[in-house]
């Protein structure tokens, strides 16, 4: 009798496939290996966003905003995933753009205003306090 794959058994499935379709060596990875795996048509509409503490909590995007976002948190080699921007930081908002946090919807003021297209005008897409939906669930990375 075969026993069901595990967690761990899929998790890591999954994350060599995706390593060999981005044609990322497995293994360790960097700043070039999150951009590339940003550019690879599987994660076409997710912004990854990188939290580095080991450079002071710098928060990096690997794309511009998209509808999903694959937060991630590294640390000393090792990757780990992020479900909120503003719970990790504490505060209820974070700018999707700057990632400048702030408590009072309004009150920032983004230097990086993106300008909408269709209407001209400015606008700030921000990450809400709330966590994801099942359906809005985050891959992971080893």
């Amino acid at each position: 009798m075969e026993l069901p794959p595990t967690r761990e058994r899929i998790r890591k499935d999954l994350t060599l496939l995706l390593h060999h379709e981005a044609n990322v060596p497995f293994g360790p990875c960097g700043y070039e290996e999150l951009v590339r795996f940003s550019q690879f048509p599987s994660l076409y509409d997710y912004q990854i966003i990188l939290v580095d503490v080991d450079c002071a909590y710098h928060v990096i995007s690997f794309r511009p905003t998209q509808p999903n976002q694959l937060i991630l948190l590294h640390e000393k080699g090792h990757y780990d995933v992020i479900f909120s921007l503003p719970r990790f930081f504490n505060k209820s908002y974070v700018c999707a753009t700057c990632f400048q946090t702030y408590s009072n919807e309004g009150r920032h003021q983004c230097t990086k205003k993106i300008e909408c297209g269709a209407c001209r005008q400015k606008r700030v897409p921000r990450f809400p306090s709330r966590l994801p939906t099942a359906s809005q669930s985050h891959p992971t990375l080893p």
